[in-house]
């Protein structure tokens, strides 16, 4: 958000499940302004959105989450590769 220039004042709760909310929680009101930009949308794990904030990032989520921040339309038909990561967020 710092990168995109994008406000995160005001935002006090989350929907992610996983994301403690209050003053404890620095990426609570990033996470959740990009969610609201659709940049990033969680996993539904057991009924409960997550963003899994300590678990180590993919390529595959990286990339997609620059594409969606960038505004770069991502075309799943064109994509093919060995990548296992990539097959589960095109």
């Amino acid at each position: 958000m710092n990168s995109l220039h994008i406000s995160v004042n005001g935002i006090t709760e989350t929907t992610f499940g996983d994301i403690p909310t209050g003053e404890g929680s620095w990426a609570m009101p990033y996470t959740q302004k990009a969610q609201q930009l659709g940049i990033v949308y969680g996993q539904t794990i057991g009924g409960i959105l997550k963003f899994r904030p300590n678990d180590s990032i993919t390529r595959a989520e990286a990339v997609i989450i620059l594409l969606r921040a960038a505004n770069i339309p991502v075309n799943s038909s064109l994509q093919t590769t060995d990548f296992q990561d990539i097959l589960d967020y095109a």
